[in-house]
């Protein structure tokens, strides 16, 4: 005998929707504006009944000197399959290690088979400039997917829940940007990078005589 909702499960897994590690412009005098720092699916998989939400849980890292959440967030929501959880508990701000527990409270159900996205969006405080160049980081560990509380035939439990994710580190800025170099070399009396992917645009001190190219800087020594 097969007990109901036997096969009823939820998958945490990685999402080609999340987004690359990049710099996120802050501003130093106010708020920003939302900035998508992780992106998850939830996969019901081999469910055979719809399986609704009631909790999830994740962690923030902001590990830069003395930086800590409290400092540099200002508010966080997920938005799973396109509706936005804003009741969320924060464990501690004054860690740069934090849970955020989001109180889903049955408003998103999944079909059964399906796999949905999750984006943890964060809105950051005006950055001081003690923190220029600090990172955050988001992820659901696999102990974090046993702690989901949904409901399929009847509460998932054990093996039901299982999977893990975790974003790319994010650097805070708010002027400059970080650029993975290639590639430098000392040549005609400077030193050429060659960078991985051309940015938009290049901040360097005003004190350097820079040529800027589409795909290189030189900075004349």
């Amino acid at each position: 005998v097969t007990e109901a909702g036997a096969d009823d499960e939820l998958i945490v897994k990685t999402s080609s929707a999340d987004p690359s590690g990049t710099t996120l412009q802050l501003e130093d005098d106010s708020k920003s504006d939302w900035y998508n720092v992780l992106t998850f699916d939830l996969d019901t998989d081999d469910s055979v009944n719809d399986i609704e939400l009631t909790t999830i849980v994740l962690t923030v890292y902001t590990p830069y000197a003395t930086s800590t959440y409290g400092l540099l967030v200002d508010d966080a929501e997920l938005v799973i399959d396109g509706v936005t959880i804003d009741d969320v508990t924060v464990s501690t701000t004054t860690s740069a290690t934090t849970t955020l527990t989001f109180d889903v409270d049955g408003d998103v159900t999944i079909d059964a088979g399906d796999r949905v996205a999750a984006e943890l969006n964060l809105k950051f405080k005006a950055l001081a400039p003690e923190f220029e160049g600090a990172t955050v980081q988001a992820e659901v560990t696999s102990a974090q997917a046993d702690l989901i509380e949904a409901e399929g035939a009847d509460d998932l439990a054990g093996g039901q829940l299982s999977g893990a994710a975790q974003g790319d580190s994010h650097t805070l800025r708010t002027a400059g940007v970080n650029v993975p170099f290639a590639a430098y070399e000392i040549e005609g009396g400077g030193v050429h990078f060659t960078w991985v992917t051309p940015p938009n645009d290049v901040a360097v001190a005003a004190t350097l005589t820079t040529s800027r190219r589409t795909d290189a800087l030189s900075i004349p020594l």
